[in-house]
């Protein structure tokens, strides 16, 4: 299925991380023996749910159904899934050498599945931060907040662009200010 992505772990950031890289068009082929599955497409729901469907019949039963799109609802792919409590979100921040990476709880995710999620993430050098599944990504919607607040604090005529970046710059430890971002 486009968009299905199959991780068996962290690869080295060294030339040799090429050699362990294989291509297939097969599905099935392609999740044979993983231990987590990273579905990226942007599709609907609909989609999303025939995919997880269809990826299932080729996976071991303790293999990880992810979905990293940023935009999807993890709860609504994971009921295309006959074991539902298997799938999770994982939202890799841009630029990705960032560490975070929100690990999406569905409603039907099981507890040693978010547990072996973090685990997976941990294994990666990124810290997993775990989140119920919302439409929209959390760290997006936090920052998006800010950048408001301080859009609105310049139209008030409160404070002027430089001072509002830089109370977060050292009054919060921000690396620069809303504004400037």
């Amino acid at each position: 299925s486009e968009g299905l992505a199959p991780i068996a772990g962290a690869l080295p950031d060294d030339a040799g991380a090429v050699d362990g890289l294989a291509g297939t068009t097969g599905l099935e082929a392609a999740v044979a023996d993983v231990g987590v599955v990273v579905e990226t497409a942007t599709t609907g729901r609909a989609t999303l749910q025939a995919n997880f469907a269809e990826l299932e019949a080729f996976v071991d039963r303790e293999t990880l159904v992810t979905l990293a799109a940023d935009s999807g609802p993890v709860t609504a792919a994971a009921a295309g899934l006959r074991h539902p409590d298997r799938a999770i979100g994982l939202r890799f921040r841009d630029p990705l050498n960032t560490p975070l990476v929100e690990v999406v709880v569905a409603d039907q995710t099981s507890q040693e599945t978010s547990d072996r999620t973090e685990s997976f993430v941990d294994g990666l050098d990124r810290v997993p931060v775990v989140v119920r599944d919302s439409p929209g990504v959390v760290s997006t919607r936090a920052a998006l907040a800010l950048e408001t607040e301080a859009m609105r604090l310049v139209g008030d005529d409160v404070a002027g662009v430089a001072a509002v970046d830089k109370i977060l710059e050292l009054g919060f430890d921000h690396a620069s200010g809303p504004l400037e971002q």
